[in-house]
């Protein structure tokens, strides 16, 4: 897929969106694997 440089401000800030996506979406998953690790911690107690 050649790259035009008509697209490639496009291109960069589809991926700088991207990436901020996935941060958020990593950062609520590791959130909500902690509250599930402590619940079921205190589940064995």
């Amino acid at each position: 897929m050649p790259i035009e440089l008509a697209q490639t401000g496009l291109t960069v800030s589809t991926y700088i969106v991207l990436g901020l996506v996935v941060l958020l979406v990593g950062a609520a998953l590791f959130i909500v694997a902690r509250a599930l690790r402590r619940h079921n911690k205190n589940n064995q107690l």
